[in-house]
């Protein structure tokens, strides 16, 4: 297109020269009064001059419309492509949008949701829940603080338990003592018995032989 631009335009120079040319001699014929020669170029020279150079601008007329359509069609299809582009973008950066948010409420609601899953386990008395910390955020802390109570929970669980196991084995030794000491006082009691019923005995002998002395006496 180059090349073509640049011969038409080296032709256009030389037509122009000729019809520059013919129409200097036509207005010196003219001028001279010479009105036959200045017929003669006005048919023979400026007029088929004049229209060459016509349709010579004409022709690159035509052609610079028919680039400057090429270049609107390219320039058309260049917005074309950077409008599909844009909305490419657009959707690309919504879809990422959309993916980081779902991430961040992940992030978020997964810890709150073990937390409260771990608190429910607590609540209702079981402590054996691993608890697993894996940030140090501000959830992370919150399952650290949950973790260590349930901890503690455990330890105290298992004070408790072994308080009262111990209460437990003193309650029995105190039940077995007390068992012993009743079969201890049964049997003193018994004896108490067997001791006063003898002293009833060596009392009513006592009795009887004063009685007999007191009657060998009379």
């Amino acid at each position: 297109a180059l090349e073509q631009h640049g011969s038409w335009q080296g032709e256009l120079v030389e037509t122009r020269k000729i019809y520059v040319s013919s129409r200097d001699g036509l207005m010196k014929a003219k001028a001279a009064g010479d009105a036959a020669e200045a017929t003669r170029l006005l048919e023979q020279v400026y007029l088929p001059a004049s229209k060459v150079y016509e349709t010579m601008l004409q022709r690159i007329l035509d052609h610079q419309r028919k680039e400057i359509d090429a270049a609107a069609e390219q320039i058309e299809d260049v917005a074309e492509q950077s409008r599909n582009q844009l909305v490419l973008l657009a959707l690309l950066v919504v879809g990422f949008g959309v993916c980081f948010a779902w991430w961040l409420t992940a992030g978020i609601t997964r810890p709150i949701n073990e937390a409260v899953k771990v608190a429910e386990t607590v609540s209702s008395g079981d402590l054996t829940s691993d608890t697993q910390v894996n940030s140090n955020d501000e959830t992370g802390q919150l399952m650290n603080a949950l973790k260590t109570m349930n901890n503690n929970l455990v330890n105290i669980v298992g004070q408790v338990r072994n308080g009262t196991d111990l209460i437990a084995t003193a309650s029995t030794e105190i039940a077995a003592g007390n068992q012993d000491l009743s079969g201890r006082t049964e049997r003193q009691a018994a004896t108490l018995e067997e001791t006063a019923a003898a002293l009833e005995e060596i009392t009513v002998t006592v009795n009887k032989t004063a009685s007999g002395v007191s009657h060998a006496r009379e």
